[in-house]
């Protein structure tokens, strides 16, 4: 170790450790630092590497290293099997810091990081990255989100504007001999039944971190009954137009069946319209006519209700350790992968979001069309965050909802009606969203 590293380090104690092999916690290689990142980042985070490195001049000897390939929602379950074998800096989606932290395998971040990536990402994302008002992750990405995709060739004339609307989608569609595709059997999609007229849901954090309805549909108020019926006009509206377009409805996420078909080899599997998070470069290769849209409306009751959806941050965390000064130099590596600079990178060669507004700002739709339509979602109102919403409690009685209304017959089974199928997920004088068994 030559003196440049040796100036860095603030202890003799932690410097014969560093001289003794630098030896990483994850078990694979021998390193100052490592990281885990998805195989998609793999050039971008080689030249992010460098570019850290060359920063400072007690930087440029250090030994950082790719420990292994996870995608960011792999990470939070690759990391709490063995903490100690866990890379020192990780990507993670947001919705994976909840169980991390409880792990204890999160570094917690600095005052001074919040008042940063506040001020550069705006408070949503660092509340999507804090548990319990504590920064946990760097968030440098921000389309992670499902957005509508189109076939622009099937919306031109008369027709353009039917994207706007879920009705219009499904009639181009139906008129192009395609599909549209909209997994309602997954909350990360169908959460717009609740958003749509007046519901909202979050976590209480006074119950053991469980999933609240905020509309507490266990409470047999007048304003909750009413509330809840407002949500259930959604299901039943929903359910109607299922059932018109069952033919056309595709309850599907899936991407390789939504790049076949857009790529439109199949002629019982062309798409006109697909709710998909980003993967823009794939679907493009498949079909260059290929644009994004934001959410559309959906007609209840004679009247056109715009449709929410989740809006999902990505961020850049680091392990926690007994080691403070390896913690304290992840940090800082993971504040230079969260810059500016970096998010740049990212969006020039992978189209990648970026969390910084001002970075995502100097981006127009043509280059980064996905993140544009999230962006503009988010300024009307029209997104919700994810990891601060939703605990595992959340997915399995969605998918249950969501089953519920695409159910082909024209009622609600032993349910009898939406109200009921909402009263079944959230029994009475149980105000926590609990599995449906």
């Amino acid at each position: 170790m030559n003196l440049k590293k040796v100036a860095f380090l603030a202890s003799a104690a932690l410097m014969v450790s560093f001289l003794a092999g630098c030896k990483s916690n994850s078990g694979t290689v021998n390193a100052d630092l490592t990281y885990w990142c998805p195989s998609v980042d793999n050039e971008v985070m080689e030249t992010l590497v460098e570019r850290f490195k060359a920063s400072k001049e007690e930087y440029a000897d250090l030994v950082i290293q790719r420990a292994a390939n996870w995608g960011e929602g792999e990470t939070s379950s690759q990391l709490v099997k063995d903490i100690n074998k866990a890379a020192d800096v990780m990507l993670m989606a947001d919705d994976n810091i909840r169980a991390s932290v409880a792990s204890e395998g999160l570094a917690e971040l600095d005052a001074s990081d919040v008042t940063k990536f506040t001020t550069e990402a705006g408070k949503a994302a660092v509340d999507a990255c804090s548990i319990d008002g504590t920064l946990y992750g760097f968030p440098y990405r921000a389309d992670n989100s499902p957005m509508p995709f189109y076939d622009k060739t099937m919306f031109t004339g008369e027709d353009a504007n039917k994207i706007n609307s879920l009705e219009g989608m499904l009639e181009v569609a139906e008129k192009n001999n395609a599909k549209v595709y909209l997994d309602m059997g997954n909350g990360w999609y169908n959460a717009f039944l609740l958003w749509t007229n007046g519901g909202d849901f979050g976590i209480n954090k006074e119950d053991n971190g469980k999933l609240s309805i905020a509309t507490n549909f266990g409470d047999q108020s007048a304003e909750t009954k009413a509330t809840r019926g407002k949500i259930a006009k959604v299901l039943e509206a929903t359910k109607a137009l299922y059932n018109r377009y069952k033919d056309v409805w595709v309850s599907s996420s899936e991407n390789s069946l939504v790049e076949a078909g857009f790529k439109g080899d199949d002629a019982n599997n062309k798409i006109a319209v697909a709710f998909l998070w980003n993967d823009i470069t794939a679907i493009r290769a498949a079909n260059n006519n290929v644009a994004v849209a934001k959410w559309p409306t959906l007609k209840v009751e004679e009247k056109d209700l715009q449709l929410h959806c989740f809006q999902s941050y990505k961020a850049i965390v680091c392990k926690n350790g007994i080691d403070e000064e390896r913690v304290e130099l992840a940090k800082e590596f993971g504040r230079f992968l969260a810059g500016e600079d970096a998010q740049k990178l990212r969006a020039d060669l992978l189209q990648y979001g970026p969390a910084d507004l001002s970075v995502a700002a100097s981006y127009d739709a043509s280059k980064l069309p996905f993140s544009t339509a999230i962006r503009e979602m988010q300024a009307a109102n029209l997104t919700h965050s994810q990891a601060i919403r939703t605990t595992g409690d959340f997915w399995t009685p969605m998918q249950t909802l969501g089953e519920l209304v695409i159910n082909k017959s024209t009622g609600w089974g032993t349910l009898g009606d939406a109200d009921t199928a909402l009263r079944s997920l959230c029994p009475d004088g149980q105000p926590v969203w609990q599995p449906h068994h």
